[in-house]
């Protein structure tokens, strides 16, 4: 049925234009009624000639001037009919009417049109468009309201999020603003917004966001995401020491298949590279070939208690063993993993002079082994020592 109106169509258009042709071509043209005109106004001055209305004088002027202009039109309607004949111009209209057009329509058809979808009254092709207006479109209409009713605290819940998706995290940063301003801080609120200004520092953790990061931590303690920026935090600020053991906690706490573990991971084993310390790293080292009374690394036990420490406590048990690492290798030596281990962990902690004192005493140590000395050229091009 769709191809048989198509097809009437397409002939009823055909028809009218050849129809329209058929006419144009047998229409006088303006040149050919003037002509017609002047020779029925020479027949005239004959007659009035005869019958004495006007003297010969007269006639031969009125029929001088006449036949100037009859001439003159017959000379213009000569010209027009050889430069467009009027038969050419009639043929590629049919042409046109009959084979291009309706070619033409049916190829634009099948590169664009869809036969087998019905049709979609206007009515519902509005109602499709309000059911899925633009986000351009909603998100102008909340911040219109907004504007008029900047208490609606749901308002501004809503758009934060939004202009998140965008990638508007200054925004959206201040939407959550005004939500905190309206309902109050709650540990969601507070979140998203310290978020959003770590999103705006291209992953940096301000001050201020570590602030509300603290504050969400206390109020609870068993969300992983505050916990993991706080352990960046301290990443970025160069408290290596504490850092790693906020990144231990984190994954000690973690099942495995969260999607931060990967990235908690990859600090905690970039922190470890660089301290190249299992006592600063937490680990859990156990004694070699010890002596009972010689110094070992943390064991669980140690790394448990150290949990509940605050920073300040964590700072001085880390430095207490490094102290204990260097009396013995001071008193008894050791390999040169160990002696390196000790240097980085020294550097971690702050004493550059005692790690230039560390070094200089394991180059006496391994003085003449070739392997142990570019080892520790290694570690001191490494950590900027001379």
């Amino acid at each position: 049925m769709f191809w048989i109106v198509l097809a009437l169509m397409t002939a009823a258009v055909s028809l009218s234009v050849l129809v329209a042709v058929s006419r144009a071509r047998h229409a006088p043209l303006r040149e050919e009624n003037d002509i017609e005109v002047f020779r029925q106004q020479l027949a005239e001055v004959e007659d009035d000639l005869r019958t004495g209305a006007v003297s010969a004088e007269m006639a031969e002027a009125a029929r001088t001037e006449i036949s100037r202009r009859l001439l003159a039109a017959k000379r213009e309607a000569d010209g027009r009919a050889a430069n467009q004949p009027a038969s050419q111009r009639a043929w590629g209209l049919r042409v046109a009417a009959i084979v291009a057009m309706p070619v033409l329509a049916l190829g634009l058809y099948f590169l664009v049109g869809a036969p087998g979808v019905p049709d979609q009254p206007l009515a519902e092709r509005q109602a499709q468009l309000n059911r899925n207006p633009d986000i351009n479109q909603l998100i102008a209409r909340t911040e219109e309201h907004l504007a008029q009713n900047p208490n609606d605290v749901q308002g501004w819940m809503v758009l934060a999020p939004v202009y998140a998706r965008q990638g508007a995290y200054d925004k959206a940063e201040a939407a959550y603003a005004q939500a905190i301003r309206i309902a109050g801080p709650t540990p969601a609120l507070e979140l998203a917004r310290a978020e959003m200004l770590i999103f705006q520092q291209q992953g940096t953790v301000t001050a201020e966001a570590e602030a509300m990061l603290k504050r969400v931590t206390t109020a609870a303690p068993e969300q992983a995401k505050p916990r993991f920026y706080l352990a960046l935090a301290l990443t970025q600020q160069g408290q290596t020491a504490a850092a790693i053991i906020a990144w231990r906690d984190l994954l000690a706490d973690a099942n495995g298949d969260e999607p931060w573990v990967a990235a908690a991971r990859a600090q905690l084993n970039t922190l470890t590279d660089q301290s190249g310390s299992s006592i600063v790293s937490g680990q859990e080292t156990a004694p070699t070939e010890a002596k009972p009374d010689e110094p070992r690394g943390p064991t669980r036990a140690d790394i448990e208690a150290a949990q509940d420490m605050t920073v300040q406590d964590r700072h001085a048990m880390v430095a207490g063993m490094v102290a204990q690492l260097e009396t013995r290798l001071a008193e008894d030596g050791g390999s040169v993993q160990e002696w390196s281990r000790l240097v980085r962990s020294l550097i971690v902690i702050g004493e550059e002079q005692r790690a230039q004192d560390a070094l200089a005493a394991a180059r006496t140590a391994f003085d003449g082994d070739a392997e142990a000395e570019a080892q520790l050229d290694g570690v001191a091009q490494a950590l900027g020592l001379n």
